[in-house]
């Protein structure tokens, strides 16, 4: 069983991969390949490693480089060994174009204790769009 500092490392983990743009293979041993499910916006549903390894594809064909800020997490210790999160995150982009992109998004996550007991490992998961018209902070 996790604690609460380990299951904000695991969500501080999971978008740090992202920010850095790492290969997919290190993100498959954090979702379940069975029971899984996966909904970002615009986006069709992932329910198995195949359906990530495409979408992330996807993401690496448009995104050049992007961070995500963790405004918020809050999480519920569930009796059967399972974790709700609820968090916010700022996601800011910078596309293959150059356009800049901004938006705040709440994830609702249900994570379970893993097969490694390193991680978590994440079974479902829910966005939706808080904003849309936040001022891009460009870096210097």
């Amino acid at each position: 069983m996790f604690n609460e500092n380990e299951i904000k490392s695991f969500v501080y983990h999971w978008f740090a991969l992202f920010d850095k743009h790492v290969e997919v293979a290190q993100f498959l041993g954090l979702i379940a390949e069975d029971g899984l499910e996966m909904q970002y916006p615009g986006a069709d549903k992932i329910s198995s490693h195949e359906d990530f390894k495409n979408w992330y594809a996807g993401v690496g064909n448009v995104i050049k480089s992007n961070t995500h800020a963790v405004e918020h997490i809050h999480l519920n210790h569930r009796a059967d060994r399972k974790y709700e999160v609820d968090l916010v995150v700022l996601w800011q982009a910078v596309t293959k174009d150059d356009n800049h992109e901004c938006l705040r998004v709440r994830q609702a996550w249900l994570l379970d204790d893993g097969e490694d007991g390193h991680w978590p490992r994440l079974l479902k998961l829910s966005c939706a769009l808080e904003a849309t018209d936040i001022p891009v902070v460009e870096k210097s």
